[in-house]
Order: C-alpha cells, then structure tokens, then sequence
C-alpha cells in the first residue's frame, strides 16, 4: 500500500491513544473540544460582573447634616409626590424643587439616600451623571 500524506495521517489518528477529555490538543478533529472551558469562562465572567455592578450600587449615607440642608429638603419634601409618580421617567424628576433638570437631577443624586433605595435605584437608571 502506498502511503500518502492522507493515509499516513489517518493511520496515525487510528493507532493514537485516547487522550483525556480535558486535554488540549492542537490535533483534536471536534470543533467542541474547548466548550466546557469556553462556558466556565463565561460563567465567570458574568458572576464578576454581576459583583460589580452589585458594589457599585451603594447608598449613599444621610447624614444628619446632609438631610438638614436645603438641596436634600427639596428631594426628601417630594415624598407624596414620588408616591404619586410611582418613580416612574422624568416625572419624578419634576417633583423636586430646582432651577431646571440639571439642579433637579444633581440634587437627586446628592440626596437620594436620604430618600432610600428606591430613589438611589431610580436615579441609577436614569443615568443622571452624579
């Protein structure tokens, strides 16, 4: 029989020792030999996230002095306001006293912990830039 590049190739691939399933191989013929380390991977990588975007979700402290000054008076004063509005859109954003939207939205970032966690959660998904 007359060897060519092919046989040679499926002899080899015939005579070959099973390798472990875990085992890396430059060699290996399934295009789903990396799958499970691909999906630990992402798994990781989504679990990290996750983490972070829970830290980054802190409340702010209010602080006695801070609940005392007249920026977090307008936010905390809003509280029927907010109730009707169901912190829903910039509706809520009218219910605090300011000059225009850009005083209104810095003082709900200011303040929003004086308010609680629905407040600070409402102001993170509006994307006020605090």
């Amino acid at each position: 029989m007359k060897h060519t590049k092919d046989s040679t190739c499926l002899e080899h691939c015939r005579n070959r020792r099973p390798r472990s399933s875990f085992t890396h191989s430059k060699t290996s013929h399934s295009p789903y030999h990396s799958l499970p380390a691909l999906t630990m991977k992402l798994s990781l990588a989504c679990g990290l996230l996750w983490v972070a975007a829970a830290l980054g979700q802190t409340i702010p402290a209010c602080s006695r002095e801070l609940a005392e000054t007249d920026d977090c008076a307008d936010v905390i004063n809003a509280n029927a306001c907010y109730n009707q509005f169901r912190f829903r859109d910039n509706q809520t954003l009218s219910c605090i006293g300011g000059t225009d939207n850009n005083d209104r939205a810095r003082k709900a970032c200011k303040c929003c912990g004086c308010v609680g966690a629905v407040m600070c959660n409402w102001v993170t998904q509006q994307r006020f830039q605090c």
